[in-house]
């Protein structure tokens, strides 16, 4: 059995594993008893394989044409009997069976970030309804999903989706940090400066992990104060005491006003109640470095300095891009921004199924070997066509044609251009109606 056979049998068996408590899977007592044309394991399996064709041709690829497949609405009718549990336990359980590679055989390096993504116009799902404006005339509905992502491992290892009336990436993050099962290996958490907050750090360090995340510069000098140094650049501990309360008389530390830092009622810190009068001591390292002729970056971390210095520091923020490239893979090649239906909850199910998928098939393409030969450049796999490889391998059934996963990946390679640099473009994209793909 080739180490491609090994993973399917792997994620068929975490599949297998759900179908065999129905009871356990749908939202009402006995939704998958009956015997029907679309049993829930099959259910599973199609939504996690499922392609960026309408609902009609997916289904009808799904049972190979065959005349007497289900009727799509029978597939939307199963589809809203899952539970939202299901596909969440079968990413985690899929995830244990195949262990993240560490960092410096001690760490592992998780990304958080979230995005965006856009679907079909539905006002009467008002959770995820935004109405008319300047960025469209006629209203359009969003989800959040905010993520964490092995750096290393490249796959996702849990999420929160979150419609646009409950958008909270702050609340998100350190709720993911709360549920996150530390293994053998200290996490580093990484984040961009859209989390920066010290209740993200009390969370990090209350799991006994590493976080680093970049801070705006006000931001940064605010936390700073009078330690802020005269130079542009600095690598520098500072010990800050945190307070719901501006009064003195409530100070444990009376000779370090300085360093306390109020934080208002609006702002949650999950560490200190509302009324509290306690303080929260926190050390936390603050790094400012150069990364063009007159461009600063502020990072604030925990990582001890002499194992992680200034030059590593710089080396694991460049790191986190690549959560933001699996992004772009997780909507472009595995196909979510492709969405089967016009209800939250169910586009929630599809990006549970996409994640899945996308893990399934990074998991694949890392065992793929490429024969470098001679070659003047660096190539790596080319993950469009391997994600379009893997769905079609997922989909095969016990007695069609084997084929080389391996070597059909292997085929189709992408070169590296290290050199090339460009401007990030932030442009606001409409969903395209593609009302067809519902069936």
């Amino acid at each position: 059995m080739s180490y491609a056979d090994q993973v399917k049998s792997s994620l068929l068996a975490e599949i297998n594993s759900a179908a065999q408590s129905p009871q356990n899977c749908g939202l009402s007592p006995g939704d998958f008893s009956r015997e029907r044309k679309f049993p829930l394991e099959k259910l599973l399996q199609f939504l996690i394989s499922m392609g960026t064709s309408s609902l009609h041709q997916e289904v009808a690829k799904q049972f190979s044409f065959d005349v007497d497949a289900p009727s799509t609405s029978a597939v939307v009718q199963q589809r809203n009997k899952l539970k939202d549990t299901v596909l969440p336990e079968i990413l985690k359980g899929f995830n244990v069976r195949y262990p993240c590679p560490p960092f410096r055989k001690h760490y592992q390096l998780v990304a958080c970030d979230g995005s965006t993504f856009t679907f079909p116009r539905n006002p009467k799902e008002t959770d995820s309804y935004i109405p008319p404006s300047g960025r469209s005339s006629d209203g359009l509905n969003q989800i959040h999903l905010v993520a964490l992502y092995d750096i290393i491992g490249k796959r996702y290892l849990d999420a929160i989706p979150q419609t646009a009336q409950e958008k909270d990436e702050y609340r998100a993050f350190a709720d993911l940090i709360a549920r996150f099962q530390v293994g053998e290996h200290i996490p580093i958490f990484l984040a961009d400066r859209g989390f920066a907050s010290y209740n993200i750090c009390a969370h990090a360090i209350q799991k006994n992990a590493f976080f680093l995340i970049r801070y705006e510069e006000l931001r940064a000098n605010r936390l700073l104060g009078k330690d802020l140094p005269k130079d542009s650049s600095f690598d520098i501990t500072v010990e800050r005491y945190l307070s719901r309360t501006r009064a003195k008389k409530f100070c444990k530390h009376p000779d370090k006003l300085d360093q306390y830092r109020y934080i208002t009622k609006d702002v949650s810190f999950d560490f200190l109640l509302e009324d509290s009068k306690d303080d929260y001591p926190i050390s936390l390292r603050v790094l400012r470095f150069p990364i063009s002729e007159d461009t600063y970056e502020v990072i604030v971390t925990n990582l001890p300095r002499d194992s992680f210095p200034m030059d590593v520091i710089k080396d694991l923020y460049h790191l986190r891009w690549g959560i933001e490239t699996s992004f772009r893979e997780l909507k472009y090649n595995i196909g979510a921004l492709s969405f089967h239906s016009r209800k939250t909850r169910l586009i929630q199910q599809e990006l549970w199924a996409r994640m899945i998928l996308y893990n399934f098939c990074s998991i694949i393409t890392a065992s793929v070997t490429i024969d470098k030969k001679d070659c003047k450049r660096i190539y790596i796999v080319n993950f469009s066509m391997a994600t379009s490889i893997c769905r079609h391998f997922l989909r095969q059934k016990e007695g069609d044609p084997p084929i080389d996963i391996a070597g059909n990946i292997a085929r189709h390679l992408s070169m590296v251009r290290e050199e090339r640099h460009f401007i990030r473009k932030k442009r606001f994209q409409l969903p395209a109606s593609y009302n067809y793909r519902f069936g």
